[in-house]
C-alpha cells in the first residue's frame, strides 16, 4: 500500500496541473513542452515527497512512537521540508517569468504548479493514508530490520540451506 503512495501524488498532481494549464490558456499561449514538463516533473516530484513522508513516518514508528504520534511527528516535520522543497522548486521555475519568451513562461508556470500541486497532495495525502498502512508497515519494517527478537542491529540473516559454513 505504501508504495503507491508516490503513484497516487504524481497521479494527482499531473492531473490537477493539466487542469490549471488548461485554464491558462485562456490568458496566455501554453506550449505543448509544458504537458511534457509537467509529467516529468510531476512523477518525479511525488516520488522524492512521497518516499520522503513514508521513510519519516516508518522511522518514527521504529523509534517506538504510538501511531498516532507518528503522523502527527512525520506531517509537521516532513511537512514542512517538502513545503520547503516545493517553494525551492517553484522560485527556482519562477526565473523563467522574466524571459520574453512565451513558451519558457508557460513553462515556468507549469513547473510552479506542479511542485505546489505535489507538495500539496503529499502533505494532504500521506499523513491519513498512513493510518491505514501501519500495522502492515510496522511489521515489514520489524522484520527486515531487526533480528527474530525484535532487537536492532543483526539484519535478520539467516544460515544457509544446508547449514552453517564452516570458517577455515
Amino acid at each position: 500500500m505504501a508504495a503507491l503512495v508516490p503513484l497516487v501524488i504524481g497521479a494527482v498532481s499531473v492531473v490537477g496541473t493539466t487542469a490549471l494549464l488548461r485554464l491558462l490558456t485562456y490568458v496566455m499561449p501554453v506550449s505543448v513542452f509544458a504537458m511534457n514538463l509537467t509529467s516529468a516533473l510531476g512523477f518525479g516530484l511525488a516520488v522524492d515527497y512521497g518516499l520522503f513522508l513514508v521513510t519519516r513516518y516508518r522511522e518514527e514508528l521504529r523509534a517506538g512512537h504510538p501511531v498516532e504520534l507518528a503522523v502527527r511527528h512525520t506531517a509537521h516535520r516532513a511537512g514542512r521540508t517538502v513545503a520547503v522543497s516545493a517553494c525551492a522548486v517553484a522560485l527556482s521555475m519562477s526565473a523563467l517569468l522574466v524571459l520574453p519568451l512565451p513558451f519558457l513562461r508557460s513553462m515556468a508556470c507549469a513547473g510552479m504548479a506542479v511542485a505546489v500541486f505535489s507538495a500539496a497532495t503529499a502533505t494532504v495525502l500521506v499523513p491519513p493514508s498512513s493510518r491505514s498502512w501501519a500495522p502492515a508497515s510496522t511489521a515489514a519494517t520489524r522484520s527486515r530490520c531487526c533480528a527474530g527478537d525484535g532487537r536492532p542491529g543483526r539484519r535478520g540473516r539467516t544460515a544457509p540451506p544446508g547449514g552453517p559454513s564452516p570458517v577455515p
